[in-house]
């Protein structure tokens, strides 16, 4: 009687920094394999291709991804000047750079998330304060809720 091979393996990762497009491609490798559509030896070969893959997408994607889901937030909660809507995506984009510019200098996963909401939350405090927006509450909100995990559902 021959054994199957176990192509399970557990291993401890860091949750932090997934890069979902390998996530994406060594799913459908895994397919691939199962479905028959690629054998063994050419499937480990694309798993170790995806592994040395590049490690995502740039920082200037993810300051417009920021600051365009800002401002669709934004949209929804009723913003009523194009002005404000102005000011919520230079808020979140100056957010998520900051919080994008934090990461090299420290692992802690809470401290980029906080620069953020922290740069967001003046922002949005200093249009209260200066009256610039009937809308100026959602200067500071929209980003937040954008960039801060889980304030969403705070």
């Amino acid at each position: 009687m021959t054994q199957t091979p176990n192509l399970i393996s557990t291993v401890v990762v860091d949750p932090t920094g997934v890069n979902m497009e390998r996530v994406a491609s060594a799913t459908r490798a895994i397919e691939d394999l199962d479905a028959g559509r690629l054998a063994p030896g050419a499937a480990m070969k694309a798993i170790n291709t995806i592994s040395q893959a590049a490690a995502g997408a740039d920082m200037a994607f993810h300051t417009l991804a920021a600051a365009a889901g800002a401002v669709a937030l934004a949209v929804i909660f009723g913003v009523e000047h194009l002005p404000a809507a102005a000011l919520v995506s230079l808020s979140a984009a100056a957010a998520q750079f900051c919080a994008a510019s934090i990461a090299p200098y420290s692992a802690n996963v809470f401290l980029q998330p906080f620069g953020a909401g922290l740069l967001a939350g003046v922002i949005g405090a200093l249009a209260v304060r200066y009256e610039l927006s009937s809308s100026s509450r959602l200067i500071s909100v929209c980003p937040c809720m954008i960039l801060v995990p889980g304030a969403a559902c705070a």
